[in-house]
Parts: C-alpha cells; structure tokens; sequence
C-alpha cells in the first residue's frame, strides 16, 4: 500500500507546549494468532508480513521507520529533549527483527535519560537468545514476559500459540541473562480463566516464585458480564490466595495488580502513568495524554471552577494499521475537563500503594483534595491506611474495594461540584 508522510503542519494542531522529557509508549500491533481473552489492538497474517518484512536485510521494517517517523514528529513539536522511560508493547514486540531493534535503538533509545527504564514485552514462543543479546545492546533494560499460565489445557483454549516448553526455556534465558547484565524482568500471570482450578493458581505462583522473578503482574477476568457470580467469587479467591503467597514470599504489593521484591523492581513506566505524567503513544491504538498548566498562583475555591475547563489532552492513535500508514496526521484528540482529569487522576492514583500526593494535586488542580472528598473518605475509613495533611492511601484491603470506593468518590465529586456552581 502507499505510504504518505506524516505532515508537520497537521501536527501542528496540537497545543504548542514544551516538555523537557515525557515517557514514551510504541505499540507493536503485529501477533502470529490472537489470544480470546486480549482486548488490545493487533493484527494477524498477511499485514504482519507487509509491514514487518524489509525491502532488503540490512534495512528496517516499513513500521519500524513509520515509528520512529511519528516519534520525531512528537519531539520536534513538543520540543521533547528526552525520554524519561519508554515501553514497547504489543501486540507481540518480540516478532520485530533484530534489525528492527538495533535501529529503534539508535534512533529512539539513545534519546532515553541515562538511567531510563526501557521495557519490552515478550511472547514466550518468539523469544531466543540472539534477540536478546540484541535487544540488550540497543538500550532495552527490562523484559516483560506474558506467561498467564502453566497449564497446557488452558493456553490451548485461549487460542495461544505458546505452550509450557516454550514458557520454561524463555525464563530460563531470561533468568541467565539476569544474572549477566543489568537487566530487569516481570512477568504476567492471569487468574479467572474458565476452570481454573485453585491447584493451577496455586502451581502457576509458585513456579514463578521458584524462578525468582523479581516482578509479578497478577491480573484478573473476573469483571467481564458474561460471567457469572460464582466464576467472580472463585476469581476472587484465587486473587486472594496468590497475593498471600507472595507476601510470605517477600513480595510487596506496590499498586492493585502489581507486585515486587523491592521498590527497584517496579516498573517506573507503568508508574508515570498511574502518576499521571505526560507521556504519547505511537502506533495504532496507542495514547499519550499530555497536562495543561492550569495558570493558577494560589489556590481557587469550588464556585470559582470553570468545570469545562480544558485540564488534559488527549492524543490517540487510529487503530487502524492502514491509516497509521496512509493519514498524514492519523490521531484523534480529547479534550479532558477540569471535573474529569480530577477523576482519572483519583482512578490511577490510588491505584498504588504509596495513594496519592495532596500536595502534587493541589500543585496540579489549584484545589484541595480534602475540598470534596470528605464523605467518601469518612465511610471507607476502615479502608484507609494513611489521610495525612500531605497523603491519602488505601490500606491492603481497601485496594481490593478500588472500585467501589471510587464509584462513591465520582458521585461525591459531580455532587460537590454542581453544588458549588448552582
């Protein structure tokens, strides 16, 4: 298909701000076969073989160059000076070729502050030994290893190419080149699969916990509608019996679904996000969202708030692989609110243990979180670890209850406001 450039002068409708650094995501949408249970964006068969196959082999992929494309479009316009991290995800990031990695690696990772985490996902069938190496020597320095499961039977249902061999051989090549380079590894466990069983939980865990893996990301199905009750009760349970095991096991859970063996395990990337710093997205489906100064010395009172008030912006990509080759500008913008950026800053950041910095709110939104969030804080007192003059976090128990007690603050929030403003 032809490929038009991307035109500086469409990016140019993006606000004119500048950002000494911001955190960086590249989507790699290309997999082999979709798995039933990934909602993320990917393509399968003849575009993976269009758009990763090079003219010769001593040049990238047509996607790798269109990336690296729109990332400097990005930089020139946002002024960017470097990247304060930056993950590859997918999609399935190890079916890039090693040429692929060493020229993202000259012409984005090099552009990384000197102590940026880099992080690239992995599917356990398409890693080897030489990508790697290769990987390494392009800048990457954390790999992120989607596992799921052990159990045979339940990789088949959900349509995975990977089986256990393939799990066990990429742990073993991970866990040696650990032990060579500074290099960091997490790894991806889901729970709430149809039958599973507390045995498969209970087997899955441990033979992680046996390989020593530093991070573990535990992640369930248990929201979807087509499940029943029971299935989200039994979801639950496994949830609750994982986390326990890997607290005796020495692992601290640092935000919801994630877990580390000590603070320089966690993942500085995912934690720009749940912070809500300003990071883009580049390739289809992939989102940067980028904060406006609010321009405020001092601090306003609930009547004074424009609730309309552009805080955010954010900057998605099509996904659409053939108009992130064909569109000149192939994003599309939301405006966030005042009311809405408070919301999704409250739904990431208590999300994490640590909870949330009073005094970074106040510096983002020019009011005081305590303004109206005293009612839902009073009733879920119980689920409170720490309301401080500078900090509000959820105890062990209450990030179980995230979402019901979100779902109270969101109420609490659009009553006080449209209050204050009657």
């Amino acid at each position: 298909m032809e490929c038009i450039p991307f035109s500086p002068q469409a990016f140019s409708i993006l606000p004119s701000l500048q950002f000494e650094e911001l955190a960086l995501y590249i989507h790699i949408p290309f997999c082999k076969q979709k798995c039933s249970y990934c909602d993320f964006f990917s393509v399968t068969g003849k575009q993976t073989n269009m758009f990763l196959s090079p003219s010769s082999l001593d040049k990238p992929s047509p996607y790798a160059r269109r990336i690296v494309d729109a990332v400097n479009l990005f930089k020139m316009h946002f002024r960017i000076q470097r990247f304060s991290s930056i993950y590859i995800g997918g999609g399935t990031p190890s079916l890039l070729s090693e040429f692929d990695i060493s020229f993202l690696g000259t012409s984005l990772f090099a552009f990384a502050k000197p102590d940026a985490e880099i992080t690239m996902e992995l599917n356990p069938e398409s890693v080897s030994l030489s990508f790697l190496h290769n990987a390494i020597k392009a800048g990457v320095n954390r790999f992120s290893l989607g596992v799921q499961t052990f159990s045979e039977k339940i990789l088949s249902e959900q349509n995975r190419i990977t089986n256990v061999a393939d799990i066990e051989r990429a742990l073993f090549l991970l866990q040696e080149l650990a032990s060579q380079y500074e290099v960091a590894i997490s790894v991806d466990l889901m729970l709430g699969f149809q039958n599973q069983t507390e045995k498969m939980a209970l087997f899955d865990i441990e033979r992680l916990i046996a390989y020593k893996i530093p991070h573990i990301s535990v992640y369930t199905l248990c929201t979807d509608d087509y499940k029943s009750d029971i299935e989200n009760d039994m979801t639950a349970h496994l949830f609750e019996m994982v986390k326990h095991i890997l607290f005796e096991a020495g692992y601290k859970r640092y935000e919801v679904s994630n877990f580390a063996l000590a603070e320089m395990y966690e993942s500085c990337h995912n934690k720009a996000y749940w912070k809500m710093h300003n990071y883009i997205g580049v390739g289809p489906s992939a989102v940067g969202t980028i904060h406006y100064n609010l321009h405020n010395t001092g601090g306003i009172n609930a009547h004074e708030v424009d609730t309309s008030l552009a805080a955010s912006l954010r900057i998605s990509c099509k996904a659409n692989i053939d108009a992130f080759f064909s569109e000149p500008f192939p994003y599309e913008l939301e405006t966030i609110s005042f009311v809405d950026s408070i919301k999704e800053y409250l739904l990431m950041g208590l999300r994490l243990a640590e909870g949330i910095d009073k005094l970074l709110f106040f510096e983002r939104f020019k009011i005081s979180l305590d303004q109206f969030a005293k009612g839902t804080i009073n009733k879920y007192n119980s689920f409170i670890a720490i309301n401080s003059v500078d900090r509000l976090a959820l105890s062990e128990r209450g990030l179980d209850f995230l979402s019901m007690i979100l779902t109270d603050l969101f109420v609490e929030i659009d009553l006080f406001f449209r209050d204050a403003l009657s």
